[in-house]
């Protein structure tokens, strides 16, 4: 189960596309090996977090960047902060 929005193209937590330095074009990161230029279903390179740089996919439930973010929605959802 992937914790990505529709909405959301790249595999990065809260990024729409990674801008290569160089060239300033838009790449998309894949879920599955967090890397551009190729397509999501076509991608069958080793698992890696562009968030968290382990060894498993950005949708991971387990990323500890995603659990973090997680965290962090459900305390301002409960107190009613809003702060980035």
């Amino acid at each position: 189960m992937s914790h990505r929005t529709s909405r959301s193209r790249c595999a990065a937590i809260n990024a729409n596309a990674m801008t290569t330095a160089k060239t300033g074009v838009r790449k998309y990161a894949t879920v599955r090996c967090g890397k551009g230029g190729h397509v999501e279903r076509d991608c069958s390179a080793d698992p890696h977090c562009v968030n968290c740089r382990g060894d498993h996919a950005a949708s991971s439930m387990t990323c500890p960047k995603f659990v973090k973010e997680q965290a962090i929605l459900r305390y301002k959802a409960e107190n009613g902060v809003t702060f980035q």
